[in-house]
């Protein structure tokens, strides 16, 4: 860790900028609209998010996307988070060219909004008996 990196600690947890506490508090209140009464599920699963972004390009890493939305479904969609298996990410601009069959309610919704967003699918993980 170089000199001018700092990281900041509090009774030995890191803290949770504001920005990032509310985007998690974000995710966890939509995510609740969907699944208002059911418990969470206790099976290998796979999590899929795709940030629709309106600049040229953006400066996330797929992991820091990726991991606030995995902890705030923790408890809500599934139990734990070591539950995701599998993963994918991508960061597409909104503005690009999209050939689509079938366009689901939450897609159409989303984009139909005009600006940029993020969408979440989890479904049951694929086997592990076949290698990638």
């Amino acid at each position: 860790m170089s000199s001018s990196s700092k990281v900041l600690r509090c009774r030995s947890k890191p803290v949770i900028p504001g920005w990032l506490r509310e985007w998690k508090e974000y995710v966890r209140a939509e995510a609740t609209k969907l699944w208002p009464t059911q418990a969470p599920v206790e099976i290998p699963l796979k999590l899929t998010v795709v940030y629709y972004h309106e600049r040229p390009s953006v400066s996330i890493d797929h992991d820091n996307m990726i991991k606030p939305i995995q902890d705030a479904l923790a408890g809500l969609v599934y139990k734990n988070d070591r539950q995701i298996t599998d993963a994918q990410t991508r960061k597409t601009n909104i503005d690009g060219r999209f050939r689509l069959r079938r366009l689901s309610a939450v897609y159409a919704r989303a984009f139909g909004g005009g600006r940029e967003f993020v969408y979440i699918r989890i479904e049951e993980a694929p086997s592990h008996e076949e290698l990638l």
